[in-house]
């Protein structure tokens, strides 16, 4: 995939910013604090964070929000996040990802995702301490795969392991909501 310029990642100033990868459709911050230094954030792809400890309070598009750690961070294109209020023992990860890359992954969960982010805009996911774990999890192995010396990692590995994430993601926001069918009119 080619490099995209830093516009195409919203506002946020990547010359003072620690991108951990950048691989034009996915961008992985391993220290969600990185972030909170280029507020107001206006990002242009969708930005996902999880929150492993510590406290963090959000402002998204005039939505007042308290992460915890367990809960996860659904920030769609051209919202709105201002100044963050967080702790000093915050830690999280985030993953930027592009509408391209999300609508090519998700494919058949693409209606539920389009569902909760922007049309119900489902900004927080409460998944609790153990469930957080879990989305962590899907972090460090795509850490572990990109920072394996012995081999490049695949890109359609990584999407293997993007969409496994996103799907765990819906399945969690079909939970909230229930299926999105349950919505249609008869």
């Amino acid at each position: 995939m080619p490099n995209k310029s830093k516009d195409q990642h919203g506002y946020i100033d990547f010359s003072n910013t620690v991108v951990d990868y950048n691989e034009g459709d996915v961008v992985i911050y391993d220290h969600v604090d990185v972030l909170s230094k280029s507020y107001p954030l206006k990002p242009k792809t969708t930005l996902l964070g999880v929150c492993c400890t510590g406290n963090i309070t959000l402002t998204v598009n005039g939505k007042v929000l308290d992460f915890a750690p367990g809960d996860v961070f659904v920030c769609p294109p051209n919202a709105k996040v201002e100044k963050s209020d967080h702790g000093d023992d915050l830690d999280g990860r985030a993953i930027s990802l592009s509408d391209h890359i999300i609508q090519g992954l998700l494919r058949d969960k693409m209606e539920t995702w389009n569902h909760m982010v922007y049309i119900n805009q489902v900004y927080k996911i409460s998944l609790g301490e153990s469930c957080g774990q879990e989305i962590d999890l899907y972090y460090q192995l795509l850490r572990s795969k990109l920072e394996n010396k012995r081999r490049t990692p695949s890109y359609s590995i990584l999407q293997a392991l993007l969409r496994a994430l996103l799907l765990d993601l819906c399945n969690v926001l079909e939970d909230i909501d229930g299926p999105v069918d349950e919505h249609k009119p008869s």
